[in-house]
């Protein structure tokens, strides 16, 4: 500051007009300190007094600035400070003599920065040491001060700092310095803590802050209480309070003692982040780059704004997926997305959750939904292949398969086509698979170049965006045999004279193919003539052999009639043959009786070649062995003969009826028998029966009748055949061994009787041929009983799958159905021993209505095991579902038999085949049930998606029913009617030399019925007759099950899913091929 010297103040003051009065100032006027006078004035003369109010403003002189205070005179200012001064205090004010002064200080103490220098700033205060005083008592410290002011003027002063002892008091505080820390929602006057110092009469007081608007503390007590809400979100200052309490005797207010402690108001946590938006969900292709931002949100804490958050993503499905990542409140692309593998491509969902920092903690999730669609980036692409097809070969044969390969998922979403030429082949637009269409000939061309398109399809966002590849396969065909060689002559009649112990060559057999020249390999073979082996063949020679020693030659020649086997030994097959007759008449060199005649003057030559067919019979024979039960036993089965049926049910006595194999069983495990013509049976299972007694009505339309139970036993007849029959069930009955012999001796012999009928008329009505399964049978087992059931099939059936073991042949049954037979058997044999009967449930033999039913048995359900299952039958039946299209579908076929009108038989696939289906395939699968050989039966369409479509709506009616391990039938004809168009075609087929064994027994129809069965004319009036009906109810369950453990609700989703999959699949099949 500058202080003005004093100086005298002269004011003229006008009184009474002439008269005047001088005011001067009695000490020095410092406008720094003070600037501004009122002065009351009374004057008085005589007894006249005049008041008034006179304001004097007193002006610094910029020249006359200068340093004022003790401290600029030659001995300095001394202050006094305790050592205990808090670091930073400010100590001492100069008076500084005008504005913009600038200051330094010169310390000389010493040392002369111990403890810490000393600062002032420009206001002129005076700042203890960072440091402290503390250790510094009783020392003096100089500091000398330069004030530099206006243009080159400065002044000088002497600063004394005296450090002071703590004075020894009473009054202590026994505790330490403390932290307290309180919550925020306490309501004014709540105690936040008690101090206590020790001393007489001692009071306290908050000394810092001054004032302090949060607490307050008790005088006497000294308990600290709240004087205001704490609220953190009104208030963020009050977060932190640093409080200094004074405690002090009442009588010697200087006798005292200070505490330090700091209260942390924490914060209440009572609402989480609130977040916008509150749910994210978008769309992005695969295509999209790393570090894309996806989306952004922001979240706030009502409790605390502006405080910090804390953010973690969390993945639901997938589970660790990586290809998202949150960076600072942004939802980036992390990896590269690609949704070319199983699994990739799908909807990415997480949440993010937001915590705050809050007690206790409180926490935010935003649902994430990231959708990532495909997209068509690679063309599909296939491997050139070479097939080799025989020339032979019949219409429709599988030559191979177009493996086509597309990076982008799903990987087989590929359809095949050819382009150009008018190839006798075909690729199926769906598999691949190369077929034949016609016929071939190796002598006008031996190989085919066929060029296959690729156009995938479903794997982009857009419908409409395909991708197409190709590649040539190379078909070559293979040359077959088809000419039997000839032999010149075919028949000879030869005379020779032959010596006792000598070889002679007899004659030489030449044949050859004619219209294949250069076909010389053959073989040769006596089949026929060769008694006691006196000839042989070298080659092409035969040599007659006498070597045997005995009686001489008999006086009249001895002829043979030999027949040799002339075969191709080629590579090429069939190996065809003939059949050359070549007599030879042996004569005694030494009889004189006999006339000797030239060896080929006497030779008759009759063509008695044969030609020999490849193929198999119409009927197969099959051979089942069993083992020998007890002697007294009833049933006795060694070995089972499985020939031809009989059209109806045949009786075996007065009550008893002759079971048969039910021949169009396609699926399940347990043998299905014929009872009659309408009516089958099969092992009665209690919880099935309860299920059939139990059926509401509306679902009998859609499941087999019900008819009742049978007694079924081992039976056998007079010639040692083993027969099933079904009796009439009695609740009581049983079988004593004493009566048996009676009972049975007369149905034994009707029973045998019966069997001899055929049903497949009389072209094998003495066939006794027979294929044993087993090489070899001891004299024992071939003397055993036999069980002999007849059939009545007059259609063939062929297994398209390894799986039966009859995948070669022709038979007159249902592979899947002779299987189930035979382990039925094998069963009831096994627990024959004790004379049981059987139970048998008796249920309408749903396909009696159609002439060539065609069967589909798909099983139901995305589950397969009932509630009574052990922990090991229920995974093994769950890991079935998995591994096939129950568990994505709902539906898996469980086998099939399809009529075929180009070969007249039926095409078979059993369980295994379903198992290993995908999805493609299960499609596959319906588009050949619904294909009869030479079309597809699209009128189906409609009757069967018809009759689906109310049993799914009859299912989702009935409450607490499971279906588990329930199959689902769709039966349709085959072939209602011949037309003259499949006439014509079996005639252009004879022309080309094909198999022709179609059956030639059917009933009259129009001529403008199409090949498919149904008629142009006959429009929507007359559809196709088609059934679906449930079965196999073993291991279901309802609320009417008493006993069960576990009582459902709400229909049979799983059931339902697969009825739905398969109505859509359907619909997509009948959309595609309208």
């Amino acid at each position: 500051m500058v202080l003005l010297r004093p100086l005298v103040l002269l004011l003229a003051l006008l009184v009474s007009g002439e008269e005047l009065m001088t005011l001067s100032s009695s000490a020095r006027l410092d406008a720094l300190t003070v600037n501004h006078y009122e002065l009351q004035l009374r004057f008085t003369c005589g007894n006249h007094v005049t008041e008034g109010r006179l304001s004097v403003d007193v002006q610094r002189d910029p020249n006359r600035d200068q340093c004022a205070g003790r401290f600029a005179s030659p001995a300095g200012e001394i202050i006094q400070v305790r050592e205990t001064v808090t670091p930073g205090t400010p100590l001492y004010t100069l008076l500084l003599p005008g504005q913009g002064a600038q200051m330094n200080i010169t310390s000389a103490q010493d040392p002369p920065y111990f403890p810490g220098p000393f600062s002032i700033d420009g206001q002129g205060q005076l700042w203890a040491p960072s440091q402290g005083l503390k250790g510094q008592a009783q020392k003096v410290f100089q500091l000398q001060i330069l004030v530099t002011f206006g243009q080159g003027r400065s002044c000088r002063g002497m600063l004394m700092v005296k450090v002071l002892p703590v004075p020894s008091s009473q009054v202590s505080f026994p505790q330490q310095a403390q932290n307290i820390t309180i919550p925020e929602n306490l309501v004014p006057g709540s105690k936040v803590a008690q101090v206590h110092a020790q001393g007489f009469d001692v009071r306290y007081e908050i000394v810092s802050p001054v004032p302090c608007r949060l607490f307050s503390i008790g005088r006497v007590d000294g308990v600290v209480r709240t004087t205001a809400p704490l609220e953190l979100a009104q208030a963020p200052d009050a977060a932190v309070t640093r409080l200094r309490v004074k405690a002090f005797e009442q009588l010697r207010p200087w006798d005292s003692a200070e505490l330090d402690f700091r209260v942390d108001v924490q914060s209440v946590n009572r609402w989480p982040p609130r977040c916008l938006p509150a749910l994210l969900v978008t769309q992005i292709p695969e295509t999209t780059l790393v570090g894309t931002v996806v989306n952004t949100f922001t979240c706030t804490d009502p409790d605390s704004p502006g405080s910090t958050l804390d953010y973690q993503l969390l993945f639901h499905s997938p589970a660790s997926a990586s290809s998202l990542c949150l960076r600072d409140r942004v939802l980036e692309v992390n990896d590269t997305l690609d949704c070319d593998v199983p699994g990739a491509c799908l909807q990415h969902t997480a949440s993010i959750l937001v915590l705050d920092s809050g007690q206790p903690l409180m926490a935010t999730k935003v649902p994430v939904l990231v959708m990532v669609t495909p997209v068509n980036e690679f063309s599909p692409t296939c491997v050139s292949r070479t097939f080799r097809v025989r020339e032979d070969a019949r219409p429709h044969t599988l030559l191979g398969s177009v493996v086509g390969t597309d990076l982008d998922y799903p990987h087989n979403s590929i359809e095949y086509s050819t382009s150009g030429g008018s190839a006798p082949f075909a690729v199926d637009r769906l598999n691949g698979e190369v077929r034949l269409l016609g016929p071939l000939d190796y002598e006008l061309q031996k190989s085919y170049r066929l060029t296959v398109l690729l156009t995938d399809h479903s794997q982009d966002q857009d419908p409409t965006c395909h991708r197409s590849g190709s590649c040539t396969i190379t078909i070559e065909v293979e040359d077959v045999n088809d000419q039997a060689p000839e032999c010149e002559p075919p028949f000879q009649e030869l005379t020779v004279y032959a010596h006792l112990g000598r070889s002679l060559e007899v004659t030489t057999v030449s044949c050859r193919v004619a219209q294949e020249p250069q076909r010389l390999a053959f073989s040769y073979r006596i089949v026929g003539g060769n008694s006691q082996s006196r000839f042989s063949l070298q080659g092409a020679v035969l040599v007659h052999n006498d070597l045997l020693l005995g009686s001489p030659w008999p006086e009249q020649p001895h002829t043979y009639e030999l027949l040799i086997r002339v075969a191709d030994a080629g590579p090429s097959a069939p190996h065809l043959s003939t059949t050359a007759t070549v007599i030879v008449h042996i004569v005694d060199p030494g009889a004189t009786d006999i006339k000797q005649t030239h060896p080929g003057s006497t030779a008759k030559q009759q063509d008695l070649s044969s030609e020999f067919r490849v193929g198999k019979p119409k009927q197969s024979w099959f051979f089942y062995k069993s083992v020998q039960l007890a002697p007294n036993a009833m049933c006795v089965c060694q070995t089972m003969e499985v020939g031809q049926y009989g059209k109806n049910a045949s009786r075996a006595g007065d009550r008893g009826v002759l079971l048969e194999p039910f021949i169009h069983q396609v699926g399940g495990h347990s043998s299905m028998m014929r009872y009659d013509d309408h009516t089958v049976c099969k092992p009665l299972i209690s919880r099935e029966q309860r299920f059939y007694e139990s059926l509401p009505p509306e679902m009998k339309e859609f499941t087999p009748e019900y008819k009742g139970v049978v007694s079924v036993c081992f039976e056998g007849d007079s010639d040692g055949y083993i027969n099933l029959v079904a009796y009439p069930y009695v609740e009581s009955e049983t079988v004593e061994p004493d009566d048996t012999p009676e009972r049975e001796q007369p149905r034994r012999k009707h029973s045998r009787r019966s069997l001899h009928r055929s049903g497949s008329g009389s072209d094998h009505k003495e066939e006794k041929a027979s294929l044993p399964l087993e090489t070899l049978e001891s004299p024992q087992e071939a003397k055993s009983p036999k069980v002999e059931l007849h059939s009545h099939s007059d259609v063939p059936f062929q297994m398209l799958d390894g799986n039966s073991g009859l995948s070669s042949e022709k038979i007159s049954h249902n592979p899947w159905s002779l299987r189930c037979h035979k382990q039925q058997l094998s069963r009831m044999r096994s627990e024959s021993k004790d004379r049981k009967l059987y139970k048998f449930l008796l249920l309408e033999n749903v396909v009696h209505h159609f002439k060539y039913p065609c069967v589909l048995d798909l099983k139901m359900g995305t589950r397969q095991h009932g509630d009574d299952a052990s922990a090991e039958k229920a995974a093994r039946q769950m890991r079935k579902c998995e591994q096939s299209t129950s568990a994505t579908l709902g539906v898996r076929v469980c086998g099939m038999q399809v009529y075929q009108l180009d070969t007249g038989h039926y095409l078979c696939r059993n369980k295994y085949y379903g198992r290993g289906l995908s999805i493609e395939g299960f499609r596959n699968a319906l588009y050949q049930y619904l294909h009869n050989g030479l079309d597809l039966r699209r009128d189906l369409f409609e009757p069967i998606l018809s009759k689906l479509r109310g049993l799914k709506a009859v299912l989702e009616r009935q409450a607490s029913y499971r279906f588990y391990s329930s199959s689902l039938l769709v039966i349709y004809d085959g072939k209602e009617c011949r037309s003259e168009s499949y006439l014509d075609r079996r005639s252009e087929m004879r022309l080309k030399h094909l198999d022709t064994s179609l059956p030639e027994v059917a009933p009259p129809c129009s001529p403008s019925t199409s090949l498919s069965g149904t008629s142009p004319e006959a429009g929507p009036f007359s559809p196709p007759k088609v059934d679906v009906r449930m079965i196999d109810f073993a291991h279901s369950t309802f609320k009417g099950f008493r006993d069960d453990p576990t009582v459902h609700d709400g229909p049979d989703r799983g059931y339902v899913f697969g009825l739905e999959n398969l109505i859509s699949i359907m619909e997509q099949m009948r959309d595609e091929n309208q």
